[in-house]
């Protein structure tokens, strides 16, 4: 059994990623998302107008394989974090760069087979992320959950093997030009891990996913909503396992212990086994059975920070990054003590006035720019939009989204998007949920919004030839045999790759999807049940071979 989590299948190791490496929209985004992140706004001022120019020297380099990051290429800063102090590696800006467009690619293979509940460095499962799993697990199960075991690694960056990290990447990568580059990062010290490049973060996770894997075939689990939730959690190499049983903890606790001692780890002294009525202090949170509060530590510095502090923008600062802890715990009381205010949410606010527009009166909407590319096949909101706005690539149709709650924002120029979105306020559907899919079932790649209208309002969109593009997944005819659908419409002659095929609209079992076909006798019936008036019509799709010819019929 593998654990929630485990990708079945992308088969490794994989070769050939340098071409996905060094594809412009990955080095460009990586280099904005690089730029945007300096600190200092005099290095973004410096940097920007060389973009052209550095993403096509990073994009030779990788090409040939001779990107790499070495001592030189890296200065050491010493860093205080709470109490702990450590020395990081800051790669130089191209560096990092290089760095960052590598691991992207990297990352999108290995990161699927993680266990779920694993967080840090990982996009949209971060501390806060993490601290609500267990809080819903504490909700779902807590007769199960009555003691925790807590631990975490000595000095684990600097004791993980390089010979052996290096044996563990060619599991999952075979690229004979990218594996010296990703050695290159992994030999940037004398011994263990950089704390300053990103690869090591990955590297990381990877090198305890084993150890994982294995406490997930131990540790105790439970079904909820059809998914297996195992009770063991892991941020970095801070790791809390679960159990009714203290005795039965212990023996957990022994196979983890033997289990990381594989890999030349050992488990600081401080670990423990408590109940969890004594609290559990992990990812800056207070955990109990039914509610959490925000560390001690954390709410003193921001008390003694406030009661010092007399700048009113360095206040609001202090408040803001405190009630970004607060608002995840049970905390609305102690915040008003601290700060004196109410913990309203700004998506709460906002609700009561409408977008600010600028000069030229387009709205412009709060929350993140993303790139469309970054909700592929998630399930969003769309909000609003606003049409025809100004940008360094022409005009563009911005769109406003709710993604899990977090606002996200991106540009298209896309003709069927933009019509499906004006479409939706023209028939005040909006907000609209729908799913982002990626298509190129027409010749060419795009993103399309997947969305479902029971009412049949909003037509199909129509390209400039005039032929429909209809709502739903490209299949096979083959995936449809032997099934009840119903035959919503047809499109003839479209150009595909293998010539020009009719484009069949079908709903199956509630799911829109489509198929390309050039079989005479469906093409007939087809657009003899269009004349007569007769589509929609509902058929089974099934395979005949008595004419001495295999095809797919209606019956």
């Amino acid at each position: 059994m593998k654990p929630e989590g485990m990708n079945t299948e992308i088969v490794y190791p994989l070769d050939n990623l340098i071409p996905e490496i060094v594809s412009d929209d990955n080095m460009y985004e990586s280099f904005d998302y690089v730029i945007d992140h300096l600190e200092n706004s005099h290095q973004k001022e410096i940097y920007r107008p060389l973009r052209e120019k550095i993403v096509a020297l990073l994009q030779d380099e990788i090409s040939r394989g001779v990107f790499r990051i070495l001592p030189s290429d890296v200065r050491q800063i010493h860093v205080t974090d709470g109490p702990k102090e450590r020395d990081v590696q800051a790669p130089r800006v191209i560096k990092r760069v290089g760095c960052h467009a590598i691991m992207v690619i990297v990352e999108k293979y290995t990161y699927p087979t993680f266990i779920k509940n694993t967080g840090a460095s990982i996009k949209g499962r971060g501390m806060h992320w993490l601290h609500h799993i267990i809080e819903e697990d504490l909700r779902n199960v807590p007769l199960m959950m009555q003691y925790y075991y807590q631990n975490d690694i000595e000095h684990f960056y600097d004791n993980i093997s390089q010979e052996r990290m290096k044996e563990l990447i060619r599991e999952f990568i075979s690229d004979a030009l990218l594996l010296p580059i990703l050695d290159s990062f992994i030999t940037l010290l004398p011994q263990g891990l950089s704390k300053g490049l990103m690869s090591s973060q990955c590297f990381a996770n990877l090198y305890l996913s084993i150890v994982d894997h294995v406490m997930c075939e131990h540790v105790l689990k439970y079904e909820r909503d059809g998914e297996c939730r195992y009770l063991y959690d892991r941020y970095c190499d801070d790791v809390v396992m679960w159990h009714y049983d203290k005795k039965e903890l212990w023996k957990l606790r022994d196979i983890y212990v033997k289990e990381v001692a594989k890999l030349n780890l050992r488990v600081k002294p401080n670990e423990a086994i408590r109940p969890i009525q004594e609290g559990l202090d992990h990812l800056g949170f207070v955990h109990y059975d039914d509610y959490s509060l925000i560390r001690k530590r954390t709410k003193k510095n921001a008390a003694r920070k406030l009661a010092k502090v007399k700048s009113r923008k360095r206040r609001q600062e202090i408040i803001g990054s405190f009630k970004g802890m607060a608002c995840h715990a049970d905390c609305k009381h102690l915040f008003y003590i601290l700060t004196g205010k109410k913990m309203d949410s700004f998506s709460k606010l906002k609700k009561s006035v409408p977008p600010f527009k600028g000069t030229d009166g387009k709205k412009r909407f709060q929350g993140k720019r993303v790139s469309i590319k970054t909700l592929q096949n998630k399930h969003v909101l769309v909000v609003d939009y606003e049409k025809d706005v100004k940008t360094d690539n022409g005009s563009r149709h911005l769109i406003l989204v709710d993604d899990k709650g977090e606002q996200k924002k991106f540009f298209t120029a896309d003709k069927e998007m933009k019509y499906y979105v004006e479409q939706f306020d023209d028939h005040k559907m909006l907000p609209k949920p729908v799913t982002v899919e990626y298509d190129d079932s027409d010749g060419f790649g795009h993103y399309i919004l997947v969305f479902e209208d029971p009412d049949g309002v909003i037509p199909p969109y129509r390209d400039e030839s005039g032929k429909k593009h209809f709502r739903g997944k490209v299949v096979s005819i083959k995936t449809l045999q032997n099934k009840h659908i119903v035959i919503i419409d047809f499109e003839r002659d479209v150009p595909t790759d293998n010539g020009l095929r009719h484009l069949v609209s079908v709903d199956d079992n509630g799911i829109l999807k489509k198929y390309f076909t050039d079989d005479k006798e469906q093409k007939y019936y087809l657009e003899a049940y269009e004349a007569n008036g007769n589509i929609p019509f509902d058929t089974t799709i099934e395979y005949d071979d008595s004419n001495g010819y295999g095809h797919y019929i209606f019956t």
